[in-house]
């Protein structure tokens, strides 16, 4: 998934004024590494960007916050895309154009605005997401598949030595993943992130 989406999000990023290394972990995060039903062909949607795009839309269960933390799902239009690239393009919009009526809500996250990726998570904490534990789990995509090799102009040689063995891990746990989220009302993208965090891919001793 990396491999697919990588040199995509070194260009939008190189364009944007965007850490490529925060797009990308954020895309493993939202998606599944692609494997959720929205991001998944034919509706390419790594963000869950709601609303449509160029007129074209799918109809998605989403989970809403009633504002007391009290959780209901709802049917809410959300974008379709030709491929993950529009997907990308169309986030790096979000992230230096802001919300209807604040063009610099995400401002903390742009590269000429922080030191390093850490401070733009830190940033999205709260604020993309309300996730008080965002840009760790971030972070941790980020530190895992040496993600940083993707905010440079030009590719590095260091390998991801992890990454065959984390799609490998996905791909053994997400079928079981999307019928348990779908069961239970939660999202199974946020499953398998958090999965691959906490067992490093399930090559901890606990995971095993």
């Amino acid at each position: 998934f990396i491999e697919e989406i990588g040199e995509d999000a070194r260009a939008i990023g190189q364009k944007n004024d965007l850490y490529a290394s925060v797009m990308i972990s954020q895309a493993i995060f939202e998606s599944g590494s692609g494997n959720s039903g929205l991001a998944s062909a034919p509706n390419y949607n790594l963000f869950g960007i709601k609303g449509s795009y160029k007129g074209e839309s799918v109809q998605m269960p989403t989970l809403e916050d009633n504002g007391s933390g009290s959780m209901y799902t709802i049917t809410a239009k959300f974008r379709k895309y030709p491929s993950y690239k529009e997907s990308l393009e169309d986030y790096a919009t979000l992230m230096t154009g802001g919300t209807l009526g604040r063009s610099t809500f995400y401002q903390g996250a742009w590269k000429s605005n922080t030191d390093n990726y850490e401070e733009a998570t830190k940033y999205l904490t709260g604020r993309y997401a309300t996730d008080t534990r965002y840009n760790e789990k971030l972070n941790g995509l980020i530190e895992t598949y040496d993600l940083t090799q993707y905010d440079q102009a030009k590719a590095s040689k260091s390998k991801m030595k992890k990454s065959k063995e984390t799609e490998k891990f996905i791909k053994e746990i997400a079928p079981d993943s999307i019928k348990i989220a779908k069961e239970n009302d939660i999202y199974a993208s946020v499953m398998i992130a958090e999965a691959i965090l906490q067992s490093t891919s399930g090559n901890n001793v606990l995971a095993e």
